[in-house]
């Protein structure tokens, strides 16, 4: 029998293998298109990059390794920590259906998440709010900022957000900070 949780062990190996390529890549986000580009080379494997503004995403056939790369966005915009963070939060409340899984893994005193992959990520024109019922779009309308065609994709037929660090909590802390 194949345990749920599978991809979550498979994307910490896979993170070992692919550190030496990585580890020195620091706050470029090409240096990481490079180095992955040649761990596919010399391993004969077709992992994917992405970047938003604080973050990078390797992307596998079934599961996503996030980690954040630009502090100074970060601290504007949220990263890994915001993100689970509002995993647990929507867990709580009901919601995660809402959300792909974020779990934190901390590797090389360094802090990643893993996540399932969710296909068609940009696949439509429409904002989510369009897709969700009232309840659904309520809790994200309240908590959830950024929620643009390329921050969700697909699952069973209803959308399923997979970069909600964007948050509300994100300018809690800032007001608790002042």
């Amino acid at each position: 029998m194949v345990m749920k949780y599978d991809y979550i062990a498979r994307a910490q190996h896979f993170l070992e293998q692919l550190w030496p390529y990585i580890c020195d890549c620091e706050n470029d986000y090409w240096k990481y298109y490079e180095a992955v580009r040649a761990y596919n080379y010399h391993k004969s494997r077709r992992v994917y990059v992405c970047h938003g503004a604080s973050r990078i995403s390797i992307i596998t056939s079934d599961y996503v390794i996030k980690f954040d790369y630009n502090e100074a966005q970060t601290k504007f915009i949220g990263g890994c920590m915001e993100e689970v963070k509002f995993y647990q939060f929507a867990k709580e409340e009901g919601f995660s259906y809402l959300l792909a899984p974020a779990t934190p893994f901390l590797f090389h005193d360094r802090f990643f998440i893993i996540m399932p992959r969710i296909y068609n990520v940009g696949s439509s024109n429409d904002y989510i709010h369009f897709y969700l019922n009232d309840d659904d779009r309520d809790f994200v309308n309240a908590y959830l900022y950024d929620m643009h065609e390329e921050n969700y994709g697909w699952k069973d037929g209803y959308p399923v957000i997979v970069d909600y660090a964007c948050n509300f909590f994100l300018n809690e802390e800032k007001v608790s900070r002042s």
